[in-house]
């Protein structure tokens, strides 16, 4: 099964592999922390097999196999095999200051919220909360027929969710990917009733679908190689910041403060 890299004459850098490509014209098997060239011939000597590629300015793509079933020896040109990565919208992390920004904040992800290194962390002034009363910001959930509430820290204008106590359930760990319908909402306690963050008039409450990944899922999707290979460009730490986020979308809608964080502790 051999093809062609074919993209202009580009120039890719290999982020991951899994399974086994052999590049024709090197004369090597690809790996990671090496470079392609679109003008070189791949032959996957498994059809499962996949490299993440990345080329500044274009973001990350998949050199795989597009028809499994049909492979044969013949030579196909790479942009039959080579695919786009999904770009999309970025939560960005600038302080809360209004619901209106609260709101918009989370709707920018209602596909998915994602949330590197099991911890959020979001900047939200008190005077967002202070309007409604004294109170409790809280996550409800459903998981296996309940209704599970959980209250979420905030501290120093600081909203945290944190991973392990959002799945724990009378001090047990739960099976998180049972967990659904989850919403975020605020307890009002002179009142005894919650806030309908989202639309008030109409009681709707503001959804929200954390997408926790793991480390080892961020290596797989060549990310972690990413911020090691953008530090290592020596390009400023914001103009890394934001290639990682553009570059994760296809997860989930990642939270630029959050990113920074999870690559200030990773990538070393």
């Amino acid at each position: 099964m051999s093809f062609s890299v074919a993209r202009a004459q580009s120039t890719y850098y290999i982020l991951a592999v899994k399974g086994k490509i052999y590049n024709q014209t090197t004369k090597t098997y690809l790996k990671p922390r090496t470079k392609i060239n679109s003008s070189n011939k791949v032959v996957f000597k498994d059809k499962n097999a996949v490299a993440v590629l990345y080329s500044r300015g274009k973001g990350r793509f998949k050199l795989k196999l597009k028809n499994k079933a049909a492979a044969s020896e013949s030579a196909i040109f790479v942009k039959k095999t080579l695919f786009a990565q999904k770009q999309g919208a970025i939560a960005r992390a600038a302080n809360i200051n209004s619901l209106t920004e609260l709101k918009a904040h989370f709707n920018k992800a209602r596909k998915g919220y994602l949330i590197l290194g099991n911890r959020l962390e979001l900047k939200i002034n008190p005077a967002v909360f202070a309007k409604f009363g004294k109170g409790q910001p809280y996550i409800r959930y459903s998981y296996k027929g309940q209704q599970i509430n959980k209250a979420l820290k905030y501290k120093d204008s600081t909203l945290i969710i944190d991973r392990e106590e959002l799945f724990k359930v009378d001090g047990e760990e739960i099976q998180e990917e049972l967990a659904t319908d989850f919403i975020i909402s605020y307890y009002i306690y002179d009142k005894e009733s919650s806030v309908y963050i989202a639309e008030p008039e109409t009681k709707q409450h503001m959804t929200f679908k954390p997408v926790f990944v793991a480390q080892e899922i961020l290596k797989k999707e060549g990310l972690v190689e990413l911020g090691k290979y953008l530090k290592a460009e020596k390009l400023p730490e914001e103009d890394v910041i934001q290639e990682m986020a553009s570059n994760m979308v296809s997860l989930g809608t990642p939270n630029t403060s959050n990113v920074r964080a999870w690559y200030e502790k990773n990538i070393k």
